[in-house]
């Protein structure tokens, strides 16, 4: 039996994302920041379904391999199945909200169908009639986000409803429709290692939702939804600190993207120092206030990275490294580098070109070697991504 001194570390957190519960990204700015905290971010998108892309989306795709579609597995959406059909069959609650009218499907009421190349929710969405909209269906691709046996578990309840006019599309009440799209992305997060993440304030935190299904369901939920994860909650904090989202807002893509690909260590190495800060950051993860929870994650970066941050600049500025317009510049002491025998003696005789020339064997070596200090400076420090992001965007 494994002591408490014994029990195996925490896995390293996932560097892919699984973006829930929609298929289009609501909000271009947080897209953005995930393309400076991410390696990729997943969706679940099955087939081609879901319109086109935005044209922000569209050229990240063209740029960069940030962007992944994935389809649900046959098991993701059993497993999925079993956690509902077992809440539904053995909870023994009952519903506390009024079945709408809508959900019940005849000939006086014919639901509007999703429209062809619908580009306003993807694989799901919120028409007129007040329902939420799930793609079911099979494609060459593979499925969709829902099998049989859920839709009639649904159905037996008056939850869920197929299209009169198209079965491969079933309407939902809001609430059961967001916990099943963020159950679903529970389920595919856990199964293929990746971090949940969503632009959407209004759904619940999808890590957990399987264990939570009865109370979601049920019962009168009023959680606030927390971050699914504190450390990814840090990187962000971390970020806006040295920039601001209005500033990120007005950078274009093609900037981020050439950002990304030669920070990628940096990065790296940013993660382990925030790892570093996991027992801290999980004690955050239960505080049930969100901005109770958000001064206390500003107080760890006070606390343990923008010291390091403040330590990094002031060891450039000693090896002569300053930020000048955004950029990082070499203050050379070209008075002193030319304070050479061959530099004087050639600028004694007159012969400035010589000089000059006489100048550049002599500032060469200095540049190449002040210049190695600060790459050392900068590989040695775990916060080094944040100065890049500062001087290089900010």
């Amino acid at each position: 039996m494994l002591t408490a001194m014994e029990l195996p570390p925490e896995p390293d957190p996932s560097t892919i994302a699984l973006y829930y519960p929609w298929v289009r990204f609501r909000d271009d700015n947080w897209l953005k920041s995930a393309l400076l905290t991410w390696d990729n971010i997943a969706r679940i998108r099955p087939g081609t379904i879901g319109g086109e892309d935005n044209e922000i989306v569209k050229q990240i795709r063209a740029e960069a391999d940030l962007i992944i579609d994935i389809t649900p597995s046959d098991a993701d959406l059993a497993a999925v199945s079993d956690a509902f059909e077992e809440v539904v069959d053995q909870s023994g609650f009952q519903f506390e909200w009024e079945v709408p009218d809508e959900l019940v499907a005849h000939e006086a009421h014919i639901l509007p169908p999703p429209p062809p190349g619908y580009q306003g929710g993807g694989t799901s969405y919120t028409a007129k009639d007040g329902l939420v909209w799930i793609y079911a269906g099979r494609d060459a691709t593979g499925g969709g986000k829902m099998n049989q046996r859920v839709q009639g578990a649904f159905g037996e309840l008056g939850l869920a409803t197929p299209h009169p006019r198209d079965d491969q599309w079933v309407g939902m009440q809001p609430k059961v429709a967001l916990v099943y799209l963020t159950a679903l992305a529970d389920t595919i997060a856990q199964r293929n290692r990746l971090c949940p993440v969503t632009d959407d304030p209004r759904v619940h935190t999808a890590a957990g939702t399987l264990d939570r299904l009865a109370r979601l369901l049920f019962g009168n939920d009023t959680e606030i939804p927390r971050d699914e994860n504190p450390e990814n909650a840090y990187i962000h904090l971390a970020l806006d600190a040295v920039i601001t989202p209005a500033r990120l807002a007005d950078l274009p893509v093609h900037k981020l993207i050439g950002f990304r690909q030669r920070y990628t260590a940096e990065l790296a190495a940013f993660r382990q120092h925030v790892a570093t800060l996991g027992p801290e950051l999980r004690a955050v993860a239960q505080v049930e206030n969100v901005q109770v929870a958000h001064a206390h994650l500003q107080a760890i970066y006070d606390k343990h990275t923008k010291p390091q941050l403040d330590e990094l600049r002031r060891a450039l500025r000693g090896v002569g490294v300053e930020s000048v317009s955004g950029t990082l510049d070499l203050k050379v002491d070209v008075g002193a580098a030319a304070g050479t025998l061959i530099g004087a003696a050639a600028a004694a005789g007159g012969q400035l070109t010589v000089a000059g020339a006489a100048v550049a064997v002599a500032v060469l070596p200095y540049v190449v070697q002040r210049a190695g200090k600060a790459r050392q400076v900068r590989r040695d420090s775990p916060v080094a991504y944040l100065l890049a992001v500062d001087r290089k965007l900010a």
